[in-house]
């Protein structure tokens, strides 16, 4: 999402985000503020889960559902220990 740096989650990554090193998928290393991702509420540890129902497991996936357009994107990342799901108009 524009506005973000996003990384496979590995258990390096976990350690310096101090999220659990069992987790699986993309997070948000940073966020630019005033940017995209900044307005739709990303934050900086949130691991993407979920984008459209598919499963984001590496950052080459999320690229690959980013270049779509749906009209609306239907997210669920985690945060914390939190699941939230949310929709976008793209």
């Amino acid at each position: 999402f524009r506005g973000s740096v996003v990384m496979n989650l590995s258990p390096a990554v976990a350690e310096e985000l101090r999220l659990d090193a069992f987790e699986e998928g993309v997070v948000v290393a940073d966020i630019e503020p005033g940017s995209t991702a900044n307005r739709v509420g990303l934050q900086k540890g949130d691991i993407i889960l979920v984008i459209n129902g598919r499963n984001i497991g590496s950052t080459r996936e999320l690229e690959q559902v980013s270049d779509s357009d749906p009209g609306v994107w239907r997210l669920e990342i985690k945060r914390g220990e939190r699941v939230i799901r949310f929709a976008l108009r793209g």
